[in-house]
């Protein structure tokens, strides 16, 4: 399932163990030949500290901050559902 993928790549990727708390959005977008469906969780940080196990690095980005950042088409589309969210994060 894409819960259970999104568990397992945080854990290779950063070292962290998260619990999916419930589906955010599906967001689809068309790069040039290549459809994709980017499916967005509301996630808790059980444990861990997040280490750059197979990324080239990480930081902790507050949400008003999200804005800001280089972030994918994709990406984008998701914010406004998470900028509502704050308060309960």
């Amino acid at each position: 399932s894409e819960e259970e993928a999104l568990v397992r790549e945080l854990e290779e990727e950063l070292g962290i163990r998260v619990e999916v708390i419930a589906p955010l959005t599906t967001v689809r977008h068309e790069y040039p030949g290549a459809p994709i469906a980017l499916h967005a969780f509301i996630c808790r940080h059980r444990n861990g500290e997040p280490q750059p196990i197979e990324c080239a690095a990480w930081r902790w980005v507050p949400l008003d901050g999200l804005a800001a950042e280089r972030l994918s088409p994709p990406d984008r589309k998701i914010l406004p559902l998470i900028e509502p969210l704050e308060g309960d994060l």
